[in-house]
């Protein structure tokens, strides 16, 4: 016998808002992870140059655009799941 799980309200409206977030977040972290790593490699370079005349501005600004992204990142492919596992379940994948 199956029992019957009433929802709240707000219950109900975040299971439906996060669905979607849920379908996405299954599928999307490799995508991200490469194009991030190839951003980051190729910043690398003009990151570490910082004690070439000329170099002033774009160094300091390529080290800041590297940390974003692994902030972001982190973000993303960590916090972002474990906050959809506390208020969510994540989809069985389809087959």
């Amino acid at each position: 016998m199956r029992r019957s799980r009433r929802r709240t309200p707000t219950g109900a409206l975040v299971q439906a808002a996060l669905r979607p977030l849920l379908k996405r977040v299954e599928r999307h972290p490799p995508r991200v992870a490469g194009r991030v790593l190839a951003t980051e490699f190729g910043l690398l370079p003009l990151a570490l140059g910082s004690g070439q005349p000329g170099r002033e501005i774009e160094s300091p600004m390529a080290t800041i655009i590297v940390g974003g992204l692994v902030t972001s990142t982190v973000l993303n492919l960590v916090l972002l799941p474990t906050i959809l596992l506390h208020y969510g379940k994540f989809a069985a994948p389809a087959r």
